[in-house]
């Protein structure tokens, strides 16, 4: 994740976020720290029983690990909008 953003400085990071099968709340914020995005798009999460976040932990995370990132906070197949 590093290279990816040496490379090529991603303004948004889309990470897989749900514990499960795929990154927990404390690897998605070393995730976020590692990439420095300025949005950070949690999916994969909620889908199915075992695929709970704890969208607070994710918070609290990110705030401490990659405080300049601002997490989209949105539900499984819906719609956001950033004004």
């Amino acid at each position: 994740m590093a290279i990816i953003r040496d490379l090529y400085r991603p303004d948004v990071a889309i990470l897989p976020v749900g514990g499960k099968y795929n990154m927990g709340h404390r690897e998605a914020g070393y995730a976020a720290f590692l990439l420095q995005p300025k949005f950070f798009l949690p999916i994969h999460f909620d889908t199915f029983p075992n695929q709970k976040l704890d969208f607070p932990k994710l918070e609290a995370e990110v705030k401490v690990r990659a405080p300049y990132a601002t997490i989209v906070d949105w539900k499984p197949c819906g719609v956001f909008e950033y004004k």
